[in-house]
């Protein structure tokens, strides 16, 4: 079974793609890239060159690559704690505000964004207020948080993100 990834490229390619509509393609692809690596990838790619497909998807398959070689060494980020053994991870609550650019984006992605259905996620609340979300998060352990918020960053409507306490969300709860 071909990997989102490996479906668009097969869709770019010009190649049929059963089952999935492209725009399907493309929103289970920006789990593991972001939209402006996708359009950087193609513009390292001479679009005159009849083999332009071909040069965008070894493009992708490396950036593709690097992301998954950083999550296995704990994302690249010093933050990543090696587990001690026989130490049980400890669940992670944190409280972030997810500002939108506008309240009209933060409306129309309330539903759609972000995916809290990640294996890592044991519960949450999610709460809006004009142009923001609250989200409180119980996370499997710390080093949840960075492959959350890298999740985040292919939402183009989502200005950014910021830790809050827990009284802050009380506030607006």
């Amino acid at each position: 079974m071909k990997t989102p990834l490996e479906k668009l490229i097969a869709a770019v390619r010009g190649e049929e793609v059963f089952g999935t509509p492209l725009d399907g393609i493309i929103r289970h692809v920006s789990d593991e890239i972001t939209g402006h690596t996708f359009l950087d990838a193609c513009s390292k790619c001479d679009l005159d060159d009849p083999e332009w497909p071909a040069q965008l998807a070894r493009e992708l398959n490396r950036r593709s690559s690097q992301v998954e070689q950083e999550q296995e060494s704990g994302l690249g980020g010093e933050s990543w704690e090696e587990p001690v053994a026989g130490q049980v991870q400890q669940e992670y609550e944190v409280f972030l505000k997810l500002n939108y650019r506008t309240a009209e984006a933060s409306l129309y992605q309330f539903e759609l964004f972000p995916r809290l259905n990640k294996s890592y996620i044991k519960d949450f609340e999610k709460l809006k207020v004009r142009d923001a979300h609250y989200l409180k998060l119980v996370l499997e352990s710390k080093n949840d948080l960075e492959l959350f918020v890298r999740s985040l960053r292919s939402n183009q409507y989502l200005k950014s993100v910021e830790k809050i306490s827990a009284e802050e969300f009380q506030r607006v709860a």
